[in-house]
């Protein structure tokens, strides 16, 4: 038997990564398997073209009211919540596990990351090992937003202690798995600030050559090694890069959500970019890119509002059907009642901080309203009413504006 697995999680869309990543993967490890676990709805989701033995669906998973738990996420914070999920379920087969991010890339063999796991229960990344020193995003007031380490790596061992951490993870992420930092809370990733305290068998690597990113490109640049293969320029080998935010149709760009890097002023990083928008181009990208995600849908194909989401979360023991999803059910009809199903068939593009710029004239009018108010209510007052309007600024905060009465 085979004592050692590797896992991927993606949607449909991404499937284009999981491939690349899973062939660069199973190249340098023919003594590993490799399951690639979708998200999507199998009824509503064609059958991909991968192996049946290296599919998982999530539905699958030993979760509790799987719809209903599923309805309250997006769909990057449900990817990531089922993922001490799965690996309860691999590490009930496998003796010890890696969880890969699907937008990695392997270079050389890893399996000392296993032999890392004989005698700890869990290996993790930080995001970087040094300081950053500069006004861009993604520094060390990103990393104090979304959590010390970087979850689009971790290696797991079967025993009790794992078991433990994976239950007490998997509650949290079912709970509060959000990317709501304005709450500290950042998909299933940020709970690893707190793991390492609550969990002594959980390691640290420091390694630069693993979970290489564009935010800690501040302190790993790379070259080719004598083995033609990437390698750091202090002659530390290179074994995977994550590419987080990569666009190969925009590969310049390292990484399409942050403006510290890009090739121009690293150089360094042009041939792994390169190689991997050539690797994405190979295994489908352009195809699989667009496909929806069938769960931002009722069945009758009514865009499901991140807002309502939340209203959901909120309300979660309010609505009772084992399928929200389906029309009919309580969420469907509270959102019909409450004008929160959009009647447009394309939902907007996810806004990001970038889109700020283009917004400039309602900016603004508020930042005039806020102006006036703080003349009038006072300094004390407009510094208290800010600190409620961060905390209603998480919807699942505003108990008050929706009430599953209003059905």
């Amino acid at each position: 038997m085979i004592p050692h697995a590797a896992f991927t999680i993606v949607s449909r869309n991404y499937l284009g990564q999981a491939l690349t990543l899973r062939t660069s993967f199973l190249r340098l490890h023919d003594n590993v398997d490799f399951y690639i676990v979708l998200v999507d709805r199998k009824d509503r989701a064609p059958e991909p073209d991968v192996k049946p033995a290296q599919l998982l669906w999530a539905e699958d998973l030993p979760i509790p009211n799987y719809w209903r738990q599923c309805f309250k996420f997006d769909v990057i914070e449900w990817s990531t919540a089922v993922k001490p999920f799965c690996a309860m379920l691999l590490l009930q087969k496998y003796n010890k596990v890696l969880y890969l991010d699907p937008d990695f890339l392997f270079y050389r063999n890893a399996d000392w990351l296993f032999v890392e796991l004989d005698d700890c229960q869990a290996i993790i990344t930080p995001h970087a090992t040094t300081p950053i020193y500069d006004d861009y995003t993604q520094g060390d007031l990103e990393w104090m937003r979304v959590g010390t380490f970087n979850l689009g790596f971790i290696g797991l061992a079967r025993g009790p202690e794992t078991t433990r951490f994976l239950q007490w993870w998997g509650t949290r992420c079912l709970s509060d798995g959000y990317l709501e930092t304005q709450r500290g809370l950042a998909y299933d990733q940020k709970w690893l600030t707190l793991a390492i305290g609550f969990f002594p068998g959980i390691r640290i690597l420091y390694h630069r050559g693993i979970n290489a990113a564009s935010w800690n490109l501040h302190e790993r640049y790379f070259q080719v090694g004598r083995d033609g293969l990437p390698e750091l320029t202090d002659g530390t080998p290179l074994f995977f890069f994550h590419f987080s935010g990569f666009d190969p149709n925009r590969p310049d760009l390292i990484h399409a959500r942050q403006k510290r890097w890009s090739t121009s002023n690293r150089p360094d990083t042009e041939p792994l970019m390169a190689n991997y928008a050539e690797a994405l181009l190979k295994h489908g990208f352009q195809d699989y890119s667009h496909f929806k995600y069938n769960n931002d849908l009722f069945s009758d194909g009514t865009p499901i509002p991140p807002l309502l989401r939340r209203v959901y979360a909120l309300n979660y023991t309010g609505f009772m059907d084992d399928d929200p999803f389906m029309v009919g059910s309580d969420i469907f009809k509270y959102a019909i009642a409450r004008r929160l199903a959009p009647a447009f068939a394309k939902p907007p593009k996810r806004a990001t901080a970038d889109d700020l710029a283009h917004h400039g004239m309602q900016i603004r009018l508020i930042d005039l309203t806020l102006r006036f108010v703080a003349r009038i209510i006072g300094p004390y007052r407009y510094f208290n009413l800010m600190k409620y309007l961060a905390h209603i600024s998480s919807i699942r905060h505003q108990h008050g504006v929706f009430t599953p009465d209003q059905r």
